[in-house]
């Protein structure tokens, strides 16, 4: 397992039913190992196997809600 933990700047999310919704959309996914979704900070902390998955894949979780975008992705 080759874990890393990447920031990732999120527009769109308002509410703390956002912040679940983009929970829903990293959990139980593979690779993800844990997920912090933070509504002030329009962020999300995610710790992940790089053996598994990558950031374009995390990013494309939280684009695909269809609601959410990410605007970049830093490394932690």
């Amino acid at each position: 397992m080759k874990k890393e933990i990447v920031k990732l700047e999120i527009e769109g999310m308002m509410c703390d039913g956002c912040v679940r919704t983009v929970t829903n959309s990293l959990k139980d996914e593979k690779g993800i190992i844990r997920q912090k979704v933070d509504l002030e900070q329009a962020n999300a902390i995610v710790d992940y196997d790089a053996d598994l998955t990558n950031t374009e894949e995390i990013a494309g979780l939280i684009n695909s809600t269809g609601i959410y975008s990410v605007k970049r992705i830093l490394p932690v």
